[in-house]
Order: structure tokens, then sequence, then C-alpha cells
């Protein structure tokens, strides 16, 4: 683990902890001061219109009460000041809300009313009691609906929660009244705008939303592309994830009311309290596959299975009615598991690398929207629309941390990936050189059994001979000379191989080192020379033994593979390739039938023609020449002139470089 990793985790840590104690605070200094109903407009400041006023709450257990019974004037005592907001948790208690409204200033149209929102979108049932409303009885009050129980088609506003037109008919301010029943979280935030402003807010409000479903369908797809998901359990848990989440953040923000089933509100409850129980049991699946809670204590490994199988436990309750008893158990569970996954990351980044710095920031800001989000459920913390996003805001942060966290494992799994694969490729070149080594070896032996066999015979008939004749005294010559050959070859082709053969160029005549050979020939007769070189033109700066390696090997190659007595024409003459003076020598020589060789070969290490087996040779001349050829800067080609003559054209530059 790295200083840089554990310093900007550290940085994190603290602007998660700072960006909390805003929010507090934000919650705390926005919240209106309790007053009594009763106490008189002040002449000398009056209150904001744009929020709600003297916030108290009243518990109906049974819910029982009515509207008559709560707005008596002796039950006032019994609604408790609630000046930072209202939340109550899970649970099936009815709640009575009453607050104030201040009249706004005078419209252009000479009126005053403004909007009242209510969050947030899954709230079950609503009904907001408005006095002095014109559709109001004398006395009394109007009443408007809402809740995601309310087919959406039918609310007043087309808003993703639950927007209402409030109506001052004079100067003075409005007692509302809110009744409240859900069986999901019970906890309310409500705001007051101009009547003009709810589209653009709704419509920022969606495009921020929107932006975010479109990061999370990013994050899906680009998981599918790479394909790990088939093969890898942990990409499979963290799609599983995204998609989760995904699914809940649309429907808890009203959308699949909205879009999917404004004429289904049953089915929307419904399916909302399902993604929720799913995004639980997917969060605990991942994070048991990204902690390697597999190889961890015993009882961590009980723990996480422990709660896995309670969250899915948890669905048929969830969808036969006991949504609420479910979450209040469930969410003490995930609550538990987030601080053992903080924990567990933990441990892991301090025994290991960077990346588990990213897992311990993912579980961070969880662990630190979870907080805030479940002590406001269950009515630690008051009811604001800033809090409820809290715990989507930290799972927004984790997936990011996530994320980035699978993206180096990818590229680390590529990495050693394209590593294996090359170490694999110089593996399997390694073995086909070496085959190649140990098959040159055996052909090598091969070739030297077979060349040496048969002069070797001629010397042992040479020696058991008691008189031997010329023949047979001219045969041992040869056989000792071809031995030698062989050996002579052998060596130089070793010498290139190692790159041990140095170079000690000089002066040389070509044509008179040309005519000195062939006189080494044992037919030099055969051998037919056309010179056409200018005395200028005559001499080479090269080593003398390369260039006489050269020529005998050539001069070898031709008597030996030409039909016996045929004559082998050799052609000089000046010759210039790209801008550089040079000696050209071409020789040419029949061939008997049936032993055409493989042009693309001649110059291959032991490639023999066919028929070439009836001779002596080592497969190592030509190789030997094209080497030498390429030492001394020149150029060496074969071609055959038709089916039944051979042709090799040598060039050589007067001055190499």
């Amino acid at each position: 683990m790295t200083l840089p990793w554990r310093t900007f985790t550290l940085i994190l840590c603290v602007l998660t902890g700072f960006a909390m104690i805003l929010a507090l605070v934000h919650t705390r200094t926005e919240a209106p001061t309790a007053a009594s109903l009763s106490e008189p407009l002040s002449d000398i400041q009056t209150p904001s219109p744009w929020r709600p006023h003297e916030l108290a709450v009243l518990v109906d257990p049974d819910g029982t009460e009515t509207l008559d019974r709560v707005t008596q004037p002796e039950r006032a005592e019994d609604f408790v000041p609630r000046p930072r907001g209202f939340s109550a948790g899970y649970t099936r208690d009815v709640h009575w809300l009453r607050f104030r409204l201040y009249p706004p200033p005078l419209d252009t149209q000479g009126q005053r009313h403004l909007l009242l929102t209510i969050q947030p979108p899954f709230l079950d049932d609503l009904r907001l009691y408005l006095p002095r409303q014109p559709d109001a009885p004398p006395d009394g009050f109007a009443l408007r609906e809402g809740g995601d129980r309310l087919a959406f088609a039918a609310r007043e506003y087309p808003y993703r929660a639950f927007a209402y037109e409030v109506i001052f008919p004079d100067d003075q301010p409005l007692t509302l009244y809110l009744r409240l029943q859900t069986t999901s979280s019970s906890w309310v935030s409500l705001a007051v705008m101009p009547a003009h402003q709810l589209a653009g807010q709704a419509t920022g409000e969606t495009l921020l939303l929107a932006l975010t479903f479109g990061l999370l369908l990013a994050g899906i797809l680009a998981n599918l592309w790479h394909g790990l998901w088939i093969r890898q359990p942990l990409y499979r848990a963290f799609l599983f994830y995204l998609l989760a989440f995904l699914l809940i953040l649309f429907a808890s923000n009203g959308f699949l009311a909205q879009f999917v089933l404004p004429d289904a509100p049953d089915w929307n409850n419904r399916l909302t309290s399902l993604f929720n129980v799913l995004f639980q049991a997917s969060l605990v699946y991942f994070y048991k596959q990204a902690l390697d809670i597999g190889n961890a204590s015993r009882w961590m490994r009980w723990v996480y299975s422990a709660i896995l199988g309670l969250t899915l436990l948890a669905i048929p309750p969830s969808l036969l009615g006991w949504y609420p008893e479910a979450m209040r158990v469930l969410g003490l569970f995930i609550l538990l598991i987030q601080v053992l996954g903080t924990l567990r990351s933990l441990q892991l980044w301090w025994r290991g690398t960077g990346e588990n710095a990213l897992l311990f920031l993912a579980h961070l800001f969880t662990l630190t929207g979870l907080l805030i989000t479940a002590s406001m459920q269950m009515g630690l913390l008051p009811g604001k629309v800033l809090l409820l996003h809290a715990f989507q805001i930290g799972v927004l942060g984790s997936l990011v941390a996530l994320q980035i966290l699978l993206s180096q494992r990818v590229r680390t799994m590529e990495r050693t990936q394209m590593n294996s694969s090359l170490a694999a490729e110089r593996a399997s070149a390694e073995a086909r050189m070496t085959a190649g080594l140990l098959e040159q070896q055996r052909h090598f032996m091969r070739m030297l059994v077979h060349e040496i066999k048969t002069p070797l015979a001629v010397m042992r008939l040479r020696l058991d001979a008691q008189a031997p004749s010329e023949r047979m005294q001219a045969l041992a010559r040869e056989a000792i000379a071809d031995i030698d050959a062989i050996i002579q070859r052998c060596a130089l082709s070793a010498r290139l191989e190692d790159q041990a053969l140095e170079e000690q160029p000089e002066i040389c005549d070509f044509p008179a080192l040309l005519r000195r050979y062939i006189a080494t020939q044992p037919e030099p007769e055969r051998f037919e020379v056309n010179a056409s070189l200018a005395p200028e033109a005559r001499q080479l700066h090269a080593d003398p033994i390369l260039l006489g390696a050269i020529l005998s090997n050539l001069l070898d190659n031709a008597a030996k593979y030409a039909p016996p007595k045929s004559a082998i024409a050799l052609e000089l003459q000046s010759q210039s390739r790209n801008n550089r003076p040079g000696i050209g020598l071409s020789i040419a020589n029949l061939l008997p039938p049936h032993h055409r060789p493989d042009l693309r070969r001649v110059f291959e290490k032991y490639y023999r023609a066919p028929g070439a087996r009836r001779r002596s040779g080592s497969g190592l001349g030509l190789h030997i020449v094209h080497q030498l050829v390429e030492q001394l800067s020149g150029d060496i080609r074969c071609h055959d002139q038709d089916q039944n003559r051979l042709e090799f054209q040598l060039w050589l530059p007067t001055n190499p470089t």
C-alpha cells in the first residue's frame, strides 16, 4: 500500500464527514421555530410565505381519528411540535401533520396563491385538508387526495411527487392538516413555491435523474461489453447490484408511476417494495463477493450468508403487505453488514494494495448515506429531501469507486492475459527453436554418417588390397578429399554461425583466382570461361580465403551434379548495382533427369536436391556460399533457364563496405 492512496482516501473521508456535518447544519438552520397557533402576527416581521411554519404532529396508532376531532381547540396540545421536520420510520401508525402557510404577495392578477409540494413520491395515502378554499364548505376544509395508491392520471399536477395549489382569500395565514398513512417509511418533506416554478423544477429534477439513469445504464452496458460477467461471479454480482439500484432509483423517485404504470397504482406500490428488497439483497451479495468473504473467518461467512438469506426471505412478506415489519428488521441487518464490510475492507486495504482502498471508500460512501437515511427513516433525524437522497448519493459514490476498482481489475487481467500469451508464444517459439536445433543435429549426424560411410569403405578396400590398382589409389585419394571437404565445410559453417569468422581483405585478381580454383578440380577441362572484363575491373578488395570458399563450393556443386563429361559455362563481366561497381559471375550447368532442385531451398542448411544422395556431400556448400556472399555485401541467386539447365548468378562489389 503506497502513501498516495492512503492520503487520497483520508482526504475523501474527511470531505465525506464534512458533507455530513453541512447537511445536518443545513437541516437545523433551515427549520422554522415552533409557535402557538393562537399567537398573533407580528407587525414588525412577516414570516416567509415560501416555507411551512409551526409544524406539529399527532400520532394516531389505531387510525381512528377524524378531521373534526383533531381540529378541536382542546386537541391543540396533543400535537407535538416538529420544528426540524417530521420522520417516524417504518410504522403502521397514522400521523396527522398540522402546519401554517403565510400568504404570498399579490400577483399581477390581484390573487394570492402558491403551490405546496410533498415528498417523497412513495408515500401511500395522503389527505390534505385546506381551509377557506373556493370549493370548501363554510367554516370547513377542502380535501385534496394523493399518494402512490392514487392513479397518476388523477393527480392535480403531473408531477413525480405531489403538488397542490393553495389559494389565500385574504392576507391571513392558513392552517393546513395532512393525514399520512403509508407502509413505506413515514416521513414528509414540505416545500412551498410560486405556481409558475413547478414546471422548471420538475424539468430540472427529471434531467438530473435522467442523467443519473444514463450513467447507470452506461455502467451496465460497459460491464456487459467486456464479458467478464460470464466467467466471474464478482462481475455478475456487480451487474445485479447496478441493475437493482437503477430499478429502485427509478421507482422510488416516482418515475415508475409516472411513465410505466400510471393507471396501476397497486402494482407500482408492490414493485417499489420489491425493488427495494432486491436492492438490499444485491448489495449484500455483491459485497460478499468483493470482500472475498469466502476466505474470511467462519463467523463472518455465517453472518453474510444469514443476512443474504434473510433479504431473500423478506421478499414474500413485502409483497403480502408486511413491508414495514420486514424493513424494520432488514434495515438493522443491512446497517450491520455495512459496518462489518467497512472494517473488512479496511483490513484488506492495510494488508493489500491500492485497489482495496477503493473498496473501503465504496463502503464508506454507502455507510455514510445509509446512516443518514436510516436515522431519518427511524425518526432520529428530521424528514428532509437532502437527507432522503443521502443514501442514493452515497450509493452512487460507492458505484463510481467500485467501477474504478473493477476497471482496474479488468486492466490487470488483460495485462496478465497478454503477458501470459506473450510468455506462451515465447515458450512456443523457444520450443520450436529447440526442436529445430535438435532436428538439425539429427539431420547433421545422419548426413555425416551417410557421407563418410562411402569414403571410409573405399579407404578400407585400399588398405585391405595387397596390390592396389591405380584406379583404387585414385578412388582412395578422392575419398580422403571428400572427407576433408566435409570437415572443412562443417567447420566453416560453425564459424559463420558463431560469427567468429574474421575478414582480412586485400586486393585480389578475381579472374586469376577463379582460374586457380578451376585448376584444382578433377576435370578442369569441363569449365568454359568467357571473361569480358577490362584490366582495371579485374580486382576486388576482399578476403581471398572467403572468395576461395565461395568459388570452390560453386565449382564443386556444378561439377558434382552436372551430367558426367558435360560442359559447365562460366561468364565473367563487369556489373553495377545501385551505382556500385562490381563483378558478376554466372555458372550454368545441365541437370540430369529428375534432379531439378527446389529453387526456394537451395541455400538452406542441409538441403540436398533429389538424386544428390548418391553423391557425397554435406548439404552445407551452398548455405556457406550464401552466408559468405552476404558478409561480403554481395548477392547470389539461382534460377533454371529451362527444365534441364541450372544457373547461379554471383555479384560481388569491387569495394564492399
